[in-house]
Formats: C-alpha cells, sequence, structure tokens
C-alpha cells in the first residue's frame, strides 16, 4: 500500500470517527433538553397508572416546602398525587428544577423522602413497603420523579 491510501484512510477513519461522535453529542443533548407538558404528563400518568384517587391529594407548594423539605426557589414546575392518609404507597411526585444543579439537590431531597416512606411502612404494610423497594427516584434532564405505583414501569415509559 502507497502512502498516500494510507493517509487517506487514516484522515477517512478520523473523519468518520469525529462524526459518529458529535451525531452522539447531539443525540445525548437533544435528550437532556427535552421538556414535558406537565398537565397532559400529569392526565397520562392518572390514565395509566393504577392510581385510586379518592385516597389521593394533589401536591401543592407547603407539601414541597414541609414534607419534601425542597427550596421552592429551585422548582419551576411541579406535579403530582400523594395519599391522604398513610394507607398506601401509591403515588408520584414530578418537578421541573430551575437549574441543573437544582436537579441534585431535589434529587436528594426525594431520596430522603423516599427512605423515610420505606422505613415507616416497613413498621405497617409489608405489601406497601415491597412496592417503595421497587421504587427509586430518577431524573431526566431538569426533571426529577418519584413514582410509586404497581405498574410503573408502564408509566416511566412516558418520559
Amino acid at each position: 500500500m502507497s502512502k498516500k491510501n494510507i493517509l487517506f484512510i487514516c484522515i477517512f477513519s478520523f473523519s468518520l470517527l469525529l462524526l459518529i461522535f458529535f451525531f452522539i453529542f447531539l443525540m445525548l443533548n437533544n435528550e437532556k433538553s427535552k421538556t414535558f407538558d406537565l398537565n397532559k404528563l400529569n392526565e397520562e400518568i392518572l390514565e395509566k397508572g393504577d392510581f385510586n384517587t379518592s385516597n389521593l391529594k394533589d401536591i401543592d407548594e407547603e407539601y414541597i416546602t414541609s414534607v419534601l423539605e425542597i427550596d421552592k426557589k429551585s422548582i419551576k414546575d411541579f406535579i403530582g398525587k400523594v395519599p391522604i392518609i398513610d394507607i398506601s404507597s401509591n403515588m408520584y411526585v414530578i418537578i421541573e428544577a430551575n437549574t441543573k444543579e437544582d436537579v441534585a439537590v431535589i434529587k436528594e431531597k426525594l431520596n430522603d423522602y423516599l427512605e423515610k416512606q420505606k422505613e415507616f411502612f416497613s413498621r405497617y404494610l409489608l405489601s406497601e413497603h415491597n412496592l417503595l423497594y421497587e421504587s427509586k427516584v430518577e431524573e431526566k434532564g431538569k426533571y426529577v420523579y418519584l413514582i410509586v405505583c404497581e405498574n410503573m414501569t408502564d408509566i416511566k415509559k412516558l418520559f
């Protein structure tokens, strides 16, 4: 093989590799910037989820700050439903953070809340406790969410 052919193959391979990395970067960047219509998402979750809405209440700013202990300055928007009384662990909380730094703080607070719920239900209702153990706090871009229900896998597909 001549030096020209080897040089051409090296340049072509390098260019192809750069192109692949560029497309991967675009795909990852596009995934992080995804936004959701939270009202529509709320409707879809209630439609697909196995939630007994008569036993749930909407979360509000007071719940976010007092129970979840999240600073409202960290939050752009939120939706969710939680049990009115502690006879069920079924719930969902979805929070849109203001910044990427806020995502980490919100995720930590939701994890703390999940751990408290696990501890509470471990002494109370084992079926609910097991459901909580299958749950985890997740993030998608600037959204942090906790979903606790029997068919949480179907709901997570909405993200």
